[in-house]
């Protein structure tokens, strides 16, 4: 999770680059994105980089809020896992 704020001092390169050592994804979820007029530009910043990015808001306001943000969250945990599985099945 990095903050919107400023999400290139809250990467950690040395983490970022074992887990691709180690052929992992990751999935940066961009919080605080109701914060920061531009969250979208820093989606498809990471886009860009071939990351998988999601927002999130600091204060959601309802539970629907919640729900559509780890549902998001959820899908692509769901998605990773499905490839895994497959993958380690081909071995």
């Amino acid at each position: 999770m990095i903050d919107a704020r400023d999400p290139i001092s809250g990467r950690c390169k040395d983490i970022e680059d074992v887990v691709k050592e180690n052929n992992k994804k990751i999935i940066f979820v961009l919080n605080k994105t109701d914060l920061v007029p531009n969250s979208s530009e820093w989606v498809k910043y990471f886009k860009n980089d071939n990351q998988t990015c999601i927002e999130m808001q600091a204060k959601m306001s309802d539970s629907k809020e919640v729900e559509e943000s780890l549902e998001k969250l959820m899908t692509l945990l769901f998605k990773y896992a499905k490839k895994f599985e497959e993958k380690k099945s081909k071995e």
